[in-house]
């Protein structure tokens, strides 16, 4: 069986002359071993909306419903205030509701992350600005009657005072631990004489990416592991610290990605300023921190307002400063970018796909795939086990995408992108797309039981191990005889 060959399954995947496949598929369906160097025509692109048949509006970013038959869904927002999905299976696009929302210059519904047990408790969690909440941008908890956003379900959070309309970030991304990751932008002006000192006060939220822990009661609690925990940094009246903050000192955290294996969690920073130096970043962080701005940029390199500053012991140096006077030590960003507007996506482990089929090469493991509004390409990023960039290639060469400002990887492996495609409104190429392979290719869910069959005589066989998927957790995904000797070659039936 080579990597590229379509077999029936009945038969192949329990045995032969006793190897047995780390595979576990039903007998009589179709499958095939992931290609070990894909090529372009190995992909296809699917419009699952578009503006011309759905009339999408601005949307923003997405999230998924893995549950759903046929699935995964996929449920989407539009900067105006509306809540949609994507049935999958049929394409079909509906609209389930919106919230009211103030969409001017760079605010309106701008986050949404379906609740972890969202199968169950129909909760989604919605980041936007209110009328009725005036200079605050909310996080709240909605849940859906049928098949409908409900109003009157909403649970206010948080509520972040937030009097500027530019620089907002705003996308939601729960762990797999039901911890929800909040990037908050600083909100102001174009530069840090403008606002963005307030990234690197600890006792404001903007310029932020937050983690929290939603509650039952429509609360939220701190999970431990934060910059400023609360045994060491008292909360409370008077404080001098947020216990909310994970990361500190970002700029325009407009998109979140996360490495299910090791818990890092990726943001894109865009929208460089100064005259000196004028980075983007791509930021992992395995750990909360400081990650420089307004001081620092890149490779720690110094804006105007860093100008005098080390960064490892920043200073917090104006008089409106709510929060600490000394800072955490500044951290370099994952990677500085020439400017351009990045967006982050995930880190593509095969052990966080669902059973059974992957909808990307098995060999892109361990990559972290981002795009950029501007250009539209989607790179990879290849790291090292400390989480550092050591190289980069471009996924898909021959395609870009239009104004992209979410990428995310699906349940079962898939690229989603939504595909903006406009300024501050839609156009004809905005769109959402799914990136796949064109033939899923075979996962391992269990070892298979090696059984007896009646084979021709003079059969020979090629079993190959390579391009297999491996289920959770499983590192070693080859091929062995009920020995446990590795096999990887022909065969014989005698």
């Amino acid at each position: 069986m080579r990597t590229s060959l379509w077999s029936r399954a009945a038969g192949i995947a329990s045995s032969f002359m006793g190897l047995s496949l780390l595979a576990a598929i039903p007998a009589g369906a179709q499958f095939r071993m992931c290609p070990e160097s894909p090529q372009a025509g190995d992909f296809t692109v699917d419009v699952l909306a578009n503006r011309a048949d759905d009339l999408l509006d601005e949307p923003m970013h997405l999230d998924f419903d893995k549950t759903a038959p046929g699935g995964p869904d996929v449920y989407f927002i539009e900067r105006a205030g509306k809540v949609r999905r994507i049935r999958t299976a049929t394409h079909r696009v509906e609209t389930l509701g919106s919230v009211n929302t103030r969409a001017t210059s760079e605010i309106g519904l701008l986050g949404i992350a379906l609740d972890p047990e969202f199968a169950s408790n129909r909760r989604l969690f919605l980041y936007y600005s209110s009328p009725a909440d005036s200079n605050f941008m909310r996080l709240s908890r909605f849940t859906l009657a049928g098949d409908s956003l409900d109003p009157k379900s909403e649970k206010v959070l948080l509520r972040v005072p937030y009097p500027g309309e530019w620089y907002t970030g705003g996308p939601l991304l729960f762990a797999p631990d039901g911890n929800l990751f909040v990037a908050i932008g600083y909100g102001m002006g174009v530069g840090a004489a403008a606002g963005g000192k307030v990234s690197a006060d600890t006792r404001d939220l903007r310029g932020k990416i937050l983690r929290i822990r939603p509650t039952e009661a429509g609360g939220y609690s701190i999970p431990a592991g934060n910059l400023f925990p609360e045994d060491r940094y008292p909360s409370g009246p008077g404080a001098r610290t947020r216990p909310e903050i994970y990361a500190m000192g970002v700029k325009n955290p407009f998109s979140l990605g996360y490495d299910p294996r090791t818990s890092r969690v990726a943001w894109a920073d865009m929208g460089p300023d100064g005259t000196i130096y004028k980075p983007d970043e791509q930021n992992l962080a395995s750990a909360p921190g400081n990650f420089g701005y307004p001081y620092f940029l890149g490779e720690n390199k110094p804006l105007e307002a860093g100008l005098g500053q080390d960064p490892a012991h920043p200073k917090a140096d104006w008089a409106g400063n709510a929060g600490l006077a000394e800072l955490p030590s500044a951290q370099p960003a994952s990677l500085a970018l020439a400017q351009n507007a990045p967006i982050t996506g995930s880190i593509f482990r095969v052990s966080a796909l669902s059973p059974g089929q992957s909808s990307l090469p098995t060999g892109y493991d361990g990559l972290w795939f981002t795009t950029d509004f501007n250009t539209g390409r989607i790179d990879t990023l290849s790291l090292t086990t400390e989480g550092k960039v050591k190289g980069s290639g471009t996924f898909l060469s021959n395609y870009k995408l239009d104004g992209p400002t979410d990428l995310r990887i699906g349940p079962e492996g898939a690229l989603y992108v939504v595909a903006y495609a406009g300024w501050f409104a839609s156009t004809a190429k905005t769109a959402i797309v799914r990136v796949r392979l064109k033939d899923p290719c075979v996962g391992t869910t269990a070892v298979a039981a090696p059984r007896p069959r009646a084979l021709p005589k003079g059969l020979r066989v090629r079993m190959s191990a390579a391009g297999l998927l491996a289920a959770p957790g499983v590192e070693d995904a080859r091929m062995r005889d009920v020995t446990g000797k590795v096999r990887d070659g022909y065969r014989e039936v005698r």
